[in-house]
């Protein structure tokens, strides 16, 4: 029985378009949220744009490979395809690394916007630092993994860094960033007062980026199978399909941790609570840094606050520049009134309890 020759394209070009719709949705969630719950717009969301705009670019690039011929076989394609589908799949490579770069930027500035210890701090600017050198050193190895003046001709160039071994090196590289970069969240609420459920939920937010590991370990077993197998149609099908899962699924995970106050819209309250807020010294309570900058994660801000506060500044991850204070005092004075008439010594006693809570 003889194979359908129209599956692979058709398959690639579901993919595609199925990622473009998917992450352009979870953006506008996102540009949503910092517009009308949890703003302002910083430098996570630009980093995120940027992303998702190039994974746009990677998708549309391979649409276009796919109507010069990809996933079709060669015998009846004419040359001058054949070299257009490969400079077109050179140029989605380059941006998909770029794509899943950038999204780890984002990642790292959003724990940057969340903590406000400088430690935490520190940590997210080393990964957000690795991940610049990791990435630009990746896209110049691959963009001349070939000599000039044909650096896009791996499938048929003899003057080429073995394919298998590059992108083993680019993969595992990857892997470890998305592992130290996982790890930030959990330095980010280890000492942080709360319950511990509440803990493993801002972890869980920030471990869905490890999802992409199982396509970029597929993706590496398909590239190594690449030039020994006899079906190359269908393994360069598997292996543009995994790169675009892995570059909409990259920039996908880096919103995920904003979701919560869009979800809690829906809620009615049942899905997660308040932090606890800590207290210090003896007559005055105080809510910690840590606290303050982690609520949106734990609590749900965007249902119980959003309905009794809305637009209050609450709704920040980080209130950076909201001001605000409230303050309660009362005052109880205990006399006798016959104390009062008299000409003698007497004792009184004054009770007073204050409550304020200030944020800058």
């Amino acid at each position: 029985m003889e194979r359908d020759e129209s599956i692979p394209p058709l398959v690639v070009t579901s993919v595609a378009i199925v990622g473009i719709i998917w992450v352009v949705m979870v953006l506008s969630i996102r540009l949503y949220i910092r517009v009308r719950l949890n703003g302002p717009v910083s430098k996570d969301d630009y980093a995120a744009i940027l992303a998702t705009a190039l994974g746009i670019a990677q998708s549309a690039l391979v649409l276009a490979a796919v109507h010069t011929g990809l996933g079709r076989p060669v015998d009846i394609q004419n040359l001058t395809d054949q070299q257009t589908t490969t400079k077109i799949g050179y140029a989605a490579t380059l941006l998909y690394v770029s794509a899943t770069y950038v999204s780890r930027a984002s990642s790292c500035f959003l724990y940057i916007r969340l903590t406000a210890m400088r430690f935490h701090v520190f940590v997210a600017f080393l990964a957000l630092s690795m991940s610049a050198v990791a990435g630009l050193v990746c896209l110049f190895v691959i963009a001349f993994q070939c000599k000039m003046p044909n650096p896009w001709d791996a499938p048929h160039g003899r003057r080429c860094i073995n394919t298998w071994h590059l992108w083993r090196a680019v993969e595992i590289t990857a892997i470890a960033l998305e592992a130290f970069i996982f790890s930030i969240s959990v330095l980010l609420v280890w000492s942080l007062r709360m319950r511990r459920r509440l803990k493993a939920m801002v972890v869980f937010a920030f471990s869905v980026r490890l999802l992409i590991v199982i396509p970029i370990a597929l993706r590496l077993e398909f590239i190594h199978h690449a030039h020994t197998s006899s079906n190359s149609i269908y393994t360069n099908v598997a292996v543009t399909i995994l790169t675009t899962i892995t570059t909409h699924l990259a920039t996908m995970s880096s919103t995920l941790p904003c979701l919560k106050q869009f979800l809690a819209m829906f809620d009615s309250g049942m899905i997660g609570e308040y932090t606890d807020a800590t207290y210090t010294g003896s007559g005055k309570g105080t809510r910690t840094d840590q606290s303050i900058a982690l609520a949106s994660l734990a609590s749900s801000t965007g249902a119980r606050v959003g309905k009794r506060r809305r637009g209050s500044d609450e709704l920040r991850l980080r209130p950076d520049q909201s001001t605000g204070d409230t303050g309660a005092e009362i005052t109880v004075e205990n006399s006798s009134t016959i104390s009062e008439q008299s000409n003698s010594g007497i004792i009184k006693e004054t009770r007073r309890w204050e409550v304020s809570y200030e944020r800058w």
